[in-house]
Formats: C-alpha cells, structure tokens, sequence
C-alpha cells in the first residue's frame, strides 16, 4: 500500500483508484483486512476493509457491533495504519 499524508489528522473522502481498490485523492489505498475509520450516521465508526465477491466491491465491518456498510465511495474515511 502506499502511504500518503497523515491519515489519522487529515480525513479524505473515499474514491476507487485505477485498479478498483478504495482510495484517498493522495494515493493511498486500502486492502482487504486494513483497519480503517469511517464517519457514517453522524460519529466516527471503528473497523476494517474487507472484499465481496459477491458485489465486486470493498465493505466496511466491525463485527463486534454487527454494522456492515456497503458503497464506500464518497464516505469520509481515516487510515488506522
């Protein structure tokens, strides 16, 4: 993965970079298991990007609150890395 600015102080908002994976406007990108922090119903939600196969897409996860979240492009993002 590359590293770009300081994730964690600057939020970005989600895209899909030219090979499909989820990414910041600065380069970096996520894969499947890389913790990551996203703003989603009003607060800053805890988790890790992971793949479906069966939408062709990344998610969002935490499983210890059972929240899933589909359609990432464009959702305010932090790395955790």
């Amino acid at each position: 993965m590359k590293k770009g600015i300081d994730n964690m102080k600057n939020n970005c908002i989600l895209r899909h970079n030219d090979q499909g994976r989820l990414s910041f406007t600065d380069g970096y990108y996520f894969t499947s298991g890389q913790p990551i922090k996203v703003f989603y119903d009003g607060k800053w939600i805890d988790g890790r990007i992971e793949y479906s196969h069966e939408y062709e897409d990344y998610y969002f996860i935490n499983e210890n609150k059972g929240i899933y979240i589909y359609n990432l492009v464009g959702v305010e993002a932090k790395s955790l890395d």
